[in-house]
């Protein structure tokens, strides 16, 4: 069986090595019988002057727009309404959120608070930032900022449409005693 593979690979070798021959003799007879180019194109190339220099790139700016096409465009479009949320439809609130009580405070006993303002997106995503964190330093602020990122809510509507939204949440860190 070996034998019946060494000569099937040394059948392969010889065919490659075959087409390989062919080609460089193809190759080689397309090079001697290329046609010529005369001797005067080369000198006629030669005495070219240079191609005159570019002028420089100007900018990319767009053409100013007339006056009379100007008046006649679209106005802006208006900025979406900002509604502030008093009672938040949660569609999404974070699951296990005892998983972000900081580490440390959790095991000194130290609860904590953070009260956040955030911006709701016209989906219901929330944007926060810490308002105040209490208290500081225990790690409080970011856990409650990654809780704030699980939160999803009805967005505010305004004239019927989603709107974007203010909310001032505050979140409690509290330790529950048990029995």
């Amino acid at each position: 069986m070996a034998a019946l593979g060494v000569r099937w690979l040394s059948r392969g070798a010889a065919c490659v090595i075959v087409v390989a021959l062919v080609w460089a003799a193809l190759r080689t007879t397309t090079l001697l019988f290329a046609p010529q180019a005369p001797a005067s194109a080369a000198l006629a190339y030669a005495q070219l002057e240079a191609p005159p220099p570019r002028p420089p790139p100007q900018s990319r700016r767009p053409p100013p727009v007339p006056a009379a096409i100007a008046e006649v465009s679209e106005p802006a479009p208006e900025p979406l309404a900002r509604v502030e949320i008093a009672n938040p439809q949660w569609l999404q609130r974070p699951r296990h959120p005892e998983r972000h009580y900081p580490g440390p405070a959790f095991a000194a006993g130290i609860e904590g608070a953070v009260e956040l303002d955030c911006e709701v997106s016209v989906e219901g995503r929330l944007a926060c930032s810490i308002v105040s964190e209490t208290p500081p330093g225990m790690g409080f602020g970011a856990a409650a900022l990654a809780l704030a990122d699980q939160h999803l809510m009805v967005p505010a509507p305004h004239d019927g449409a989603p709107a974007l939204g203010h909310l001032r949440m505050r979140i409690p860190f509290t330790q529950v005693a048990r029995e």
